[in-house]
């Protein structure tokens, strides 16, 4: 399991900037740009550019993330496990955009693979649970 305690170091990101670089590729593949503009989405700020592409080389040394062949990144199977390996303790914001994005891979999936039925009641299950919390709000 990759250790996901705080980098320090010049052009090494802190855990929050990482973890978040690498949530938006969970998406899709991106360029630095549309991980910038990820980035502002979810946390209100964009990094420099002296701030994100050497975090993003450093990412891509380490083996988490590599390039398409269109030179999009994107996670690599080592970069995923990395991401399950870190507890997501954060804020509501970063909380709801994770779970738009994987609102929106689980959708991609059911649209190609559909659900059976012990699937369906699991997501019946889980969106009861959201409903409840948003009522008692």
């Amino acid at each position: 399991m990759q250790n996901y305690v705080m980098h320090r170091g010049r052009g090494r990101g802190h855990l929050g900037l990482r973890t978040y670089v690498m949530f938006s590729l969970l998406e899709s593949p991106k360029n630095g740009i549309e991980i910038a503009y990820d980035l502002v989405r979810l946390l209100g700020w964009r990094p420099s550019p002296g701030s994100l592409y050497p975090l993003l080389m450093d990412l891509e040394r380490e083996g988490l993330i590599e390039r398409t062949e269109d030179g999009k990144l994107r996670l690599t199977p080592h970069g995923i496990d990395y991401m399950s390996s870190i507890p997501f303790a954060i804020n509501v914001k970063s909380i709801l955009f994770m779970m738009e994005v994987l609102v929106d891979r689980l959708a991609k999936r059911i649209e190609s693979e559909g659900l059976n039925e012990e699937e369906k009641k699991k997501l019946s299950e889980i969106a009861q649970k959201i409903l409840s919390m948003i009522n008692r709000s």
